[in-house]
């Protein structure tokens, strides 16, 4: 028999909800079938950006968007190589280049959001919606 996954339950959020009350999703190196599958992996203040550049074909590595991230920053790290020339002509304008480590280190860029104590979900939500709304579909 196969081993099925624990399901896991989110708590309802809403704009005004703060990061700080956002517990961390800890599960990660998963690489999503599908944009439904979104939901399992990402917290809710980068979902539905992560969504819309899944749907432009930009591949994000990993995000985070939680109370372990209050006073540094949320973000979404994005793998430069599978990006198209003008993709990575947005991300290099938008991020910070790094290395993403793990099984196969490449190079990324970082999309940084400041989190305070007082940030909420909404504001990071469109933060980071403003950000995928500038890349292309490729």
């Amino acid at each position: 028999m196969g081993e099925t996954q624990p399901e896991i339950t989110r708590e309802p959020f809403n704009d005004s909800t703060p990061v700080s009350e956002i517990e961390p999703i800890e599960q990660g190196g998963l690489t999503p079938q599908d944009r439904e599958e979104l939901r399992s992996l990402v917290e809710a203040p980068l979902l539905d950006a992560c969504q819309l550049l899944y749907d432009k074909g930009v591949k994000t590595v990993f995000s985070s968007a939680n109370r372990k991230d209050v006073g540094g920053s949320a973000h979404i790290a994005i793998d430069f190589d599978t990006l198209s020339a003008n993709n990575k002509a947005i991300a290099a304008r938008l991020g910070t280049e790094g290395m993403i480590h793990g099984f196969k280190p490449r190079k990324g860029i970082y999309i940084n959001f400041p989190i305070t104590p007082q940030t909420t979900l909404g504001e990071i939500r469109k933060a980071s919606l403003d950000i995928a709304e500038q890349f292309e579909q490729q």
